[in-house]
């Protein structure tokens, strides 16, 4: 750190203030601005970001499906212990839960594979 003398009123600053304590006139030049960092987006072609956020809804929809097929296991098998009766609304709607949760797997898969593809080939 050296002293030198500020051009507009000569008095002894530091060249590494950024501006005259007295006058106010800027000593030395501003550090340069830091590079701007690219976005997350600007990393990722277009298509891996679709690739992405295809991935993440049948995630979101495997996970849903599987649960719908695990409720209507676990309903099923629960209320057979306390229903005698197999011909009650209870077992029709596990077993709606359980083709309807198998039905939308398949689907979300089939459909993720589809759109996977699709994006690869263009």
């Amino acid at each position: 750190m050296a002293l030198i003398d500020c051009p507009e009123c000569g008095r002894q600053v530091s060249d590494k203030a950024p501006t005259c304590p007295g006058c106010g006139v800027v000593i030395a030049a501003q550090p340069p601005e830091a590079a701007p960092q690219e976005s997350y987006d600007q990393r990722w072609h277009p298509v891996d970001l679709e690739l992405m956020e295809a991935k993440s809804v049948c995630q979101k929809h495997r996970v849903m499906s599987a649960l719908l097929i695990f409720a209507g296991l676990v309903l099923g098998t629960a209320m057979g212990r306390f229903i005698d009766d197999p011909e009650a609304l209870v077992f029709d709607v596990a077993k709606v839960m359980l083709y309807a949760g198998m039905i939308w797997l398949v689907g979300n898969e089939l459909r993720y594979l589809w759109h996977q593809r699709k994006l690869l080939r263009d």
